[in-house]
């Protein structure tokens, strides 16, 4: 159920943000970034929704920043060894 409200946030914010942005490659990186961030945190929040219920939002929120927080983390793990792997 996450994954496919997380998709759903993900596409509606990256649409809306690359419309609203009129420079055509920066609207679409800037889109795709923020549905990016957007589906990740919908997808963390809607997991501690549907496991310790609607009484829960402030928890959700917390567990959204933290998807999204964990995931930069492992981006930026990848890219310094994928870096030192190179260089």
């Amino acid at each position: 159920m996450s994954g496919g409200l997380g998709f759903g946030a993900a596409v509606a914010a990256g649409a809306l943000i690359g419309t609203v942005i009129p420079v055509p490659g920066v609207g679409t990186l800037v889109g795709a970034a923020g549905g990016a961030i957007v589906g990740i945190f919908t997808s963390g929040a809607v997991d501690t929704l549907y496991t310790e219920g609607l009484g829960s939002v402030g928890d959700a929120i917390n567990d959204g920043a933290a998807a999204v927080a964990d995931t930069g983390s492992a981006i930026g793990e990848l890219a310094t060894g994928a870096w030192d792997a190179i260089f």
